[in-house]
């Protein structure tokens, strides 16, 4: 999966940022998707 460095790369490390950020918030998610079905 590890490429040589390019473009795709840096918007990866973004991603990885933001899932980051986001491990509470997507706890809430699941709990809210739970939720509503």
């Amino acid at each position: 999966m590890l490429a040589n460095a390019s473009p795709s790369d840096k918007l990866s490390k973004r991603l990885q940022a933001i899932f980051a950020q986001a491990s509470i918030s997507r706890r809430d998610m699941l709990g809210a998707m739970i939720g509503a079905v």
